[in-house]
């Protein structure tokens, strides 16, 4: 608590909501990055403690013209 009460966000690394699963078992952070450079920085410091699993997430309407593109790419090689 000590680390977590003293640390700060680096720039680029915006922070939108922060859970903690009623279980004590983790936690789920949603933040807005600039480039993965803030991610990685807000990242290490906790990687002794925690296992991360990092997901990048999109609005559907914006995802689904690029799973179109990869999806007639991959389909297009034999």
């Amino acid at each position: 608590m000590q680390l977590f009460s003293n640390w700060t966000p680096p720039s680029g690394y915006d922070i939108k909501a922060h859970y903690s699963f009623g279980d004590a078992s983790g936690g789920l952070l949603i933040v807005e990055v600039s480039s993965s450079a803030p991610l990685t920085e807000a990242s290490a410091p906790w990687g002794p403690f925690f296992d991360f699993k990092i997901v990048p997430v999109m609005d559907v309407p914006d995802a689904m013209p690029i799973f179109q593109k990869t999806n007639a790419w991959r389909d297009s090689v034999s």
